[in-house]
């Protein structure tokens, strides 16, 4: 969770010399926003598993990325909120004489960057990262992009991107299968039958009024929009439609605001082309899933019996994951995608 808050000045011009602005403090409005709030919107379908995103305060602090550990052993670190960006992202310069927690030159070039919530990127730069629960540390050429989450009103968030170095050079752009599905009569849901799950976290649709549905899992939620996708009077609505902003000076910005219209109780949003990609994740998968597979050759049978092969799965750059066991589970085990989810 982090809090944001502004000064509310009195913009009236004097009554006396209707060329002066009072500027009287009126007061400050403040909101807390969850920080998975903000990692919904950084797209982590579009980024890919090897990629991530995160967020850095013009103090230099990290907002959010991957490496930010807050709690260890259950407790809130004391110093979780002040931890720069220079202690998560490490040069690999194979300098056995470096000091401990002396940051390289371009590490401190890029927090300097982002710190002044400048547009820009640094490329090829050598990363140390650990993995197998910091076990282990590898070394990795990513490049790095960044820019100001709010340029137009000098906000104190600066967002970066992090992708390994020629990587993201193919992406599968999927079509308008959901149209094709509608003009063929296709029922959606018999691409959704048994054994699927979507990735939890990512957000498909949603009502604006979240709390106000009731949902039991992800899977029951997509398939309420699916349902509403599939009716005649379906129409794609955005959660954040383009508004020009970059364009516009603050005082238009300001009356947009002011005029905005409350949002309605069944206002309703959808990712369209994550939902397009997942859409033909399940078209394409049905067919291999639907049903029960049992080894035949005798390659399958050889490693379904030397590596006691259990089950078999997929998962999708859309978050949909499909999996079917081999062998017959236990009474009371638990289904792949319970586990793995």
């Amino acid at each position: 969770m982090t809090a944001i808050s502004i000064p509310i000045f009195n913009k009236k011009r004097d009554e006396f010399n209707k060329t002066k602005v009072k500027g009287d403090l009126l007061g400050v409005a403040g909101t807390d926003v969850p920080i998975a709030e903000f990692e919904k919107l950084t797209l982590p379908y579009k980024i890919g598993v090897n990629g991530y995103a995160f967020i850095v305060t013009n103090n230099g602090y990290v907002l959010f990325h991957p490496k930010l550990r807050p709690v260890e052993d259950g407790i809130l670190k004391d110093n979780h909120n002040s931890i720069d960006l220079t202690e998560l992202e490490m040069i690999d310069d194979n300098k056995e004489d470096e000091q401990p927690r002396q940051p390289h030159k371009d590490i401190v070039q890029l927090r300097e960057a982002i710190v002044n919530h400048k547009r820009g990127s640094m490329e090829n730069l050598s990363i140390k990262f650990h993995y197998d629960n910091m076990r282990r540390v590898g070394s990795e050429v990513r490049n790095y992009h960044y820019t100001a989450l709010d340029p137009k009103i000098e906000g104190p968030f600066t967002l970066g991107l992090v992708l390994p170095a020629s990587y993201g050079n193919n992406w599968i752009k999927a079509g308008d299968e959901i149209n094709k599905s509608i003009g063929s009569d296709e029922q959606f849901d018999k691409y959704f039958q048994d054994k699927w799950k979507i990735h939890p976290n990512w957000v498909y649709c949603d009502y604006f009024h979240s709390s106000e549905r009731k949902f039991e899992n992800p899977e029951e939620k997509l398939l309420h929009f699916m349902e509403k996708i599939f009716s005649p009077d379906w129409e794609w609505r955005e959660q954040y439609p383009d508004s020009n902003f970059e364009n516009i000076s603050m005082d238009e910005f300001d009356r947009r605001e002011c005029d905005r219209k409350p949002i309605d109780i069944d206002e309703f949003y959808c990712d369209k082309e994550l939902m397009q990609l997942l859409f033909f994740d399940a078209k394409i998968t049905h067919a291999l899933y639907n049903l029960t597979w049992k080894p035949t050759t005798e390659f399958e049978k050889h490693y379904v019996d030397q590596y006691n092969v259990s089950v078999r799965f997929l998962a999708t750059q859309g978050g949909l994951s499909r999996w079917q066991h081999i062998l017959d589970l236990a009474e009371g085990e638990l289904q792949f995608g319970d586990i793995h989810n």
